[in-house]
């Protein structure tokens, strides 16, 4: 009982937003956009992904909802009150990008308002994978949104992961759509490639998919680097503690991209992903990462995917061996890493504009 009365009393003093305050946002985003975006906000690194995804695409006409985890810090007439002011200032299209499911509420809300001439189209950040490793509530989060766009109720749905577009509009003939993300522009990190030690950075979760210990120990044959992680948990075996430098927390993602910045190399090869905006984020700031081909990432740059995705993911000398080659050409990696980016991010755009004419 105690836990959550303090729980109560943190969403109270350091969740909540007032309602008033978030309508405030929303006029305010109306005022030059037609468009509303909505995406949770994060909760410790909990949806940090989805968030940084959906600024990215949407940077100046986002409203970030608070929430505590997946749950709604509003209730039920709340959030009725928060749709029916969206629905007043009548948007062209509203987006909601990873929302959990409590934005049925909003949607229903919407829907039901009698002035309503919006467009509500959903971004979905997961994957069929994801829903192995987070069982019945994703399988059965998925289930809903493809429900609630066979049944009209939003126009479209687009998915970030390669082929899931395809796959149901094949399986059910939905309005579906296919986007890219788009990485913000950031600084190029300052690096001299001829003299600096050697630091690599594995700083995606624990998560099994995330191919943790493989990358650990690929970054740990080079004899002099130190390996930078999230956690250290269950690497004793490796015998390398002291190269291995722990990261436990970080207040923003600001404060975890000068972190990527800072690698002389980031190793992100997973087993499954939907995107992997660590990639971006890395070759944006002139740092190589290797990558694992799941998520199409770098398929638009034929040199560029055969420089840093790893075939052989599963074995951590195939990881270090492909990051030695990569060493061997860092700098003319860096520099193409940054064009590609911008790059993909024109085609993101394209593919935004795409979506949004729904």
């Amino acid at each position: 009982m105690l836990k959550k009365l303090r729980e109560q009393r943190h969403i109270l003093l350091r969740v909540k937003v007032s309602v008033d305050e978030i309508i405030q946002q929303v006029q305010k985003i109306r005022s030059n956009y037609s468009v509303l975006a909505i995406c949770p906000d994060v909760t410790g690194n909990n949806y940090q992904g989805v968030k940084s995804a959906t600024l990215g695409l949407f940077p100046m006409n986002t409203l970030v909802l608070p929430q505590y985890f997946s749950k709604s810090v509003y209730s039920v007439a709340e959030l009725k009150k928060i749709a029916q002011a969206i629905a007043g200032l009548k948007f062209e299209t509203i987006v909601f990008s990873g929302m959990p499911r409590y934005c049925e509420t909003l949607i229903h809300t919407l829907k039901s308002h009698k002035n309503l001439s919006a467009k509500i189209l959903f971004i979905y950040h997961g994957s069929l994978s994801s829903n192995t490793e987070y069982g019945l509530d994703a399988s059965d989060y998925l289930d809903w949104l493809l429900e609630i766009t066979s049944s009209k109720q939003i126009t479209k749905l687009a998915f970030v992961k390669k082929g899931m577009a395809e796959l149901f509009y094949s399986l059910q003939k939905l309005n579906t759509h296919h986007l890219l993300l788009k990485t913000p522009e950031l600084k190029p990190a300052k690096i001299n490639f001829e003299k600096d030690e050697l630091h690599i950075g594995v700083l995606g979760s624990g998560h099994y998919r995330k191919n943790f210990h493989n990358q650990v120990a690929a970054a740990l044959l080079f004899s002099e680097a130190k390996v930078h992680v999230k956690k250290t948990d269950e690497l004793n075996y490796l015998k390398s503690n002291s190269r291995i430098v722990q990261h436990k927390y970080f207040e923003n993602h600001s404060e975890f991209l000068n972190l990527v910045g800072s690698m002389s190399l980031n190793f992100y090869v997973t087993f499954s992903e939907c995107w992997g905006q660590l990639v971006t984020e890395s070759l944006m700031m002139g740092v190589p990462c290797l990558a694992a081909y799941n998520s199409g990432i770098l398929d638009f740059d034929i040199d560029l995917k055969e420089a840093l995705v790893v075939e052989d993911f599963d074995n951590a000398v195939a990881i270090y061996n492909q990051a030695l080659q990569v060493l061997e050409n860092r700098k003319e990696i860096s520099e193409k890493g940054i064009i590609y980016v911008k790059e993909l991010n024109k085609i993101a755009d394209d593919r935004l504009i795409q979506f949004l004419k729904a």
